[in-house]
C-alpha cells in the first residue's frame, strides 16, 4: 500500500525529529548497567507517597483549575518568593505536567516562526527540539573550554534574539553558572529578549558554588520564565509535576499552550506536591549528601581510566569526561554499550559536546561500581 502523502505540518515535525540529537534508545537495559538516565535512584519521601494515597481517598480525582491547584500555587509562590527575595503571587505560577511540559510551553508560547532562540552549547537537547517545533531557529553558542559561558561569543548571537534558554546546574556538564556570568548575559540582551531559566537541578549544588536564578539579577526579573520540577529535588520523576514562574505579562500565552496540550495536571499528584513543599529542605539535603558522597567515588574511578579526563562537577549528578582517543562520542558510547554499560554520547547535547560522554551518578553505589569497572575495561580496549 502506498503511504499517504505527508502534509506540510507532518513534514515539519519529521524534519524536526530527524534533526534531534536525542537518543531514543538509552532506556533499554537488558543486562546493561544504565548510567545514561538522569533519574534519582532514591525513592520519593514516604510523606509524599502517603499524601498521594490520601488525596485519592479524599476524592481528588477530577479536573482542577487549568493553572493548577490554588493551594499548591500559593505554596509555590511563597517558596519562590523566599528563594528570590521578591514578592510573588499565585498569578505568577502555572503548574505543569513535569518540567518537560513546562519548558515546551515556555518555548512554544513565546517563539514564532523565524525567531532566533540562543542557548549555550552543550546543553539539554530538548530546548533545540522544541524551538524547531515552534518554527524558530536554535542558535547554539559554544561554551568556553571549562564549559562556562563565552560572553564574547554570546554578544553577537544575542542581538535580535527572541530568547535565551539555559539550565544551571547544566545538564550535561554539571557546571553552575556564576552570578557575574548571568549579569554579563543581562548586559547583552535586547529589550525584547526573554530568558527561560531551567532550574531543575537547583537543589543539587556543591560547595563552594551557589545557585543563582536569573530572576535574582534585577534587570532580568521582569523578563524571566523560571521552570522547575519536583522530579530531581524530591525524586518524584514518575509523578510528572513541575511549575513555571513568570511575570503576569509573560504567562498568558505560555499557560494557553500548556492547557492546550496537557489540560489540567493530575489533581491527586498536585496534593502530593504540596506535601513535598511542606517538607522544606529535609529530603533535598539528604539527596545532596548522597550525590556528594558519590562524587568522591566517581572521582577516584575516573582517575583509574586514563582515556577519560574530567573535572568534578559543580552541581547536578552528571560527569562529562573528555574522550582521549580518536573515537567519536557516538562510537565510544556504542562501544561501552556493547560492554555492558550505557552512557550518553556527548554529541547529543550539541556540537560542543562532541568528544565527551555524559555519565550519570544518580544510579546506586552498586551500579556505579559495576558500571565504572566495565567502563575501565572497555576503554582499555580502545587504547
Amino acid at each position: 500500500m502506498t503511504p499517504p502523502a505527508l502534509t506540510r505540518g507532518s513534514r515539519h515535525v519529521e524534519s524536526m525529529m530527524s534533526a534531534s540529537r536525542r537518543d531514543a534508545g538509552v532506556m533499554a537495559s537488558g543486562q546493561s548497567v544504565n548510567l545514561a538516565v538522569g533519574e534519582p535512584d532514591l525513592a520519593p519521601p514516604p510523606a509524599v507517597v502517603e499524601s498521594l494515597k490520601r488525596a485519592v481517598d479524599a476524592g481528588h480525582t477530577h479536573y482542577v483549575d487549568l493553572a493548577g491547584d490554588e493551594e499548591l500555587r500559593a505554596a509555590i509562590a511563597a517558596t519562590e518568593s523566599a528563594n528570590w527575595g521578591r514578592e510573588l503571587s499565585p498569578a505568577n505560577v502555572q503548574v505543569t505536567a513535569g518540567a518537560t511540559a513546562g519548558i515546551a510551553a515556555a518555548i512554544l508560547g513565546t517563539t514564532s516562526i523565524g525567531d532566533r532562540v540562543v542557548m549555550p552549547d552543550p546543553t539539554y537537547s530538548l530546548y533545540a527540539d522544541v524551538v524547531r517545533l515552534a518554527g524558530g531557529i536554535p542558535v547554539p553558542v559554544e561554551c568556553l573550554p571549562n564549559m562556562h559561558l563565552d560572553l564574547a561569543a554570546l554578544a553577537p548571537a544575542l542581538k535580535g534574539a527572541r530568547a535565551f534558554v539555559y539550565c544551571s546546574p547544566v545538564n550535561p556538564t554539571g557546571v553552575v553558572y556564576r552570578r557575574e556570568e548571568l549579569e554579563g548575559v543581562a548586559g547583552l540582551l535586547d529589550p525584547g529578549t526573554i530568558v527561560i531559566d531551567d532550574g531543575a537541578y537547583s537543589s543539587l549544588v556543591y560547595e563552594p558554588h551557589r545557585y543563582v536564578p536569573a530572576a535574582e539579577i534585577p534587570s532580568l526579573a521582569e523578563r524571566t520564565v523560571y521552570c522547575q520540577t519536583f522530579s530531581k529535588k524530591f525524586a518524584m520523576t514518575g509523578f510528572r509535576i513541575g511549575y513555571l514562574v513568570a511575570p503576569e505579562a509573560l504567562l498568558p500565552p505560555i499557560a494557553a499552550v500548556h492547557r492546550t496540550f496537557n489540560g489540567s495536571v493530575n489533581a491527586a499528584v498536585q496534593k502530593s506536591a504540596l506535601a513535598a513543599l511542606a517538607m522544606n529542605t529535609s529530603f533535598a539535603d539528604l539527596a545532596l549528601r548522597t550525590y556528594q558522597r558519590r562524587i568522591e567515588f566517581v572521582r577516584q574511578a575516573m582517575e583509574s581510566i586514563p582515556l577519560l579526563e574530567a573535572v568534578p562537577p559543580e552541581g547536578a549528578f552528571y560527569i562529562f569526561p573528555k574522550i582521549l582517543t580518536v573515537h567519536s562520542s557516538a562510537e565510544t558510547s556504542r562501544h561501552l554499550a556493547r560492554h555492558g554499560v550505557r552512557v550518553r554520547s556527548g554529541g547529543e547535547f550539541g556540537f560542543g559536546g562532541e568528544g565527551h560522554l555524559r555519565i550519570s551518578y544518580a544510579a546506586s553505589e552498586e551500579s556505579l561500581k559495576i558500571g565504572f569497572d566495565r567502563i575501565k575495561a572497555a576503554m582499555e580496549l580502545l587504547g
